[in-house]
């Protein structure tokens, strides 16, 4: 190979590895069951990264899981409505009866909300007020992705309005 040839594969590695990550993310979006949390937060400012919510799903866990198990799941049942969701930490693939089975690590990923600096405040207030959910798109084999935050039942960005 020639010069060229090497300047165009290191061109081409990183815009094929970020496509990769869009098809992956967007995989998980269309094949996922569409999974409404409950989350309890706050909204950090942060120079570098913007405004964001930071936030926890408000799941009712029981149970353990240790690593060296092998991966970690979240069996996750259907809860009341505004209640924190039950949910059993355990190995993956052995509970039954779940709404939905979410690996443990993907799940602390998502913890995050980037959201305008103008109405960061608004949403603070309103997840502090527990009428916040998460959409979360669940696969099958427990991969997870954060579709959409809704305020009483609607998307937030109508909720603000």
């Amino acid at each position: 190979m020639n010069r060229r040839h090497w300047v165009l594969l290191a061109l081409a590695l990183p815009v094929l590895g970020v496509l990769g990550m869009v098809v992956k993310s967007e995989l998980t979006l269309a094949r996922g069951r569409e999974l409404r949390v409950p989350i309890r937060g706050f909204d950090p400012r942060d120079l570098l990264r913007g405004n964001y919510l930071l936030f926890q799903f408000d799941l009712n866990i029981s149970g353990t899981c240790e690593e060296e198990q092998g991966s970690c799941c979240y069996c996750v049942r259907a809860g009341m409505s505004g209640q924190a969701m039950p949910a059993q930490k355990g190995a993956c693939g052995v509970e039954e009866g779940c709404l939905a089975e979410i690996n443990a690590a993907d799940l602390e990923e998502l913890r995050r909300f980037y959201v305008p600096e103008e109405v960061g405040f608004q949403l603070e207030q309103r997840v502090r007020e527990k009428r916040a959910v998460a959409v979360l798109a669940v696969t099958p084999d427990g991969k997870v992705a954060l579709k959409a935050l809704e305020i009483d039942g609607k998307p937030w960005r109508e909720a603000l309005e």
